[in-house]
């Protein structure tokens, strides 16, 4: 058996508003943002939220936005390769990063940002991989490409180098704009919108913007009884599953007669 051909296999299911610049106190910097919506909420009807983030940044300068999940600690199947079949060869536990990383940038970021700039406010790939913790720590950097690709697949990890679209400028500042459909294996909870102007390979202002997504209605009461009330959970699945094959046999037997219904 082979540790270097182990792969990570996922193990566990895990009002819009303006604000003034934040940072580094430039007075040249103009950054502005708004988060629309400000909430995603999940009912039972909930086929995903398009994303829209607006704001204006200081002339001459550039913007990086990021959509960053809560740290968490995550924990998957370790799977190994013996011979044609892959088999689980324990857990691995990836801790230290956020669940959820979006980066928008107009062209390619390091171009106009300093590495010490990018990995002090944590907006590349190597910035998050440093802080990466893996447990147990075999096969690190395979671990970690397997990590990355599994978010990725989920829509939990992208770096869009055109995300950020600048309109013209007017009056000492540049309007910009992300669009993007929120990812439909995001989790409820709490996540986090931030931009970063930057002009001569330095971060002038930052700005954060909280975003939370949460169910709400029957999927929220739903969501409920599965994590507190378990037992009535599985009573009600058993009861909705006898209800709908009573219900199919009923239709069957009104349809095609009383044969067709006992056949089936």
């Amino acid at each position: 058996m082979s540790v270097r051909r182990a792969i990570l296999w996922l193990g566990l299911a895990v009002a819009p508003g303006c604000l003034p610049a934040a940072g580094d106190g430039d007075p040249a910097a103009r950054l502005q943002m708004t988060v629309t919506p400000a909430a995603i909420r999940m009912g039972m009807f909930y086929t995903g939220a398009d994303m829209r983030i607006e704001g204006v940044i200081g002339a001459g300068a550039k913007v990086a936005v990021v959509v960053r999940g809560a740290l968490e600690r995550e924990v998957f199947n370790r799977k190994v390769k013996t011979g044609p079949i892959w088999i689980n060869s324990g857990k691995v536990a990836i801790s230290g990063v956020p669940s959820l990383f979006l980066r928008f940038t107009d062209g390619r970021l390091r171009d106009s940002l300093a590495r010490e700039e990018i990995d002090r406010y944590q907006i590349d790939q190597a910035a998050i991989q440093r802080k990466m913790e893996v447990d147990p720590d075999v096969d690190h950097e395979l671990m970690v490409a397997s990590w990355l690709n599994l978010k990725a697949q989920d829509g939990k990890y992208a770096l869009v180098r055109d995300g950020v679209k600048m309109g013209p400028p007017a009056g000492g500042v540049v309007p910009f704009k992300v669009e993007f459909p929120w990812p439909r294996r995001a989790l409820p909870g709490e996540y986090s919108v931030s931009a970063y102007e930057y002009r001569d390979g330095k971060v002038i202002a930052s700005l954060d913007v909280p975003l939370r997504v949460e169910r709400v209605g029957f999927a929220a009461w739903m969501a409920g009884i599965v994590k507190e009330r378990s037992l009535l959970y599985g009573v009600l699945a058993v009861v909705v599953a006898a209800i709908t094959g009573f219900g199919i046999d009923f239709l069957v037997a009104l349809i095609f007669g009383k044969k067709a219904a006992t056949a089936h």
